[in-house]
């Protein structure tokens, strides 16, 4: 009986852990609607459909410094349109 009592407290703090451990909690941005389609090239710079896109700058480094403010500049840009994308 003290065994089976042991292992469902070890189990439930287990599960309480589990359930506080969501390192992302803060992660709010802005996903931007295109009226157009953009050209998957790789070439972003010179589009200036991905100007109308809301950049996600506040980032923080996994590896090697949890939590520290990323080292070199870094942009994400997150959009979508009322297309599915095509593979061309």
């Amino acid at each position: 009986m003290k065994k089976i009592l042991f292992l469902f407290a070890a189990l439930t703090l287990l599960m309480v852990k589990a359930q506080n451990s969501n390192h992302n909690q803060n992660l709010n941005f802005d996903v931007s609607f295109l009226n157009a389609d953009p050209i998957i090239d790789g070439e972003i710079f010179e589009e200036a459909l991905w100007d109308q896109v809301f950049p996600i700058r506040d980032l923080k480094q996994i590896k090697p410094n949890y939590g520290a403010p990323v080292s070199e500049k870094t942009e994400i840009r997150i959009a979508y349109t009322s297309k599915p994308y095509m593979w061309r």
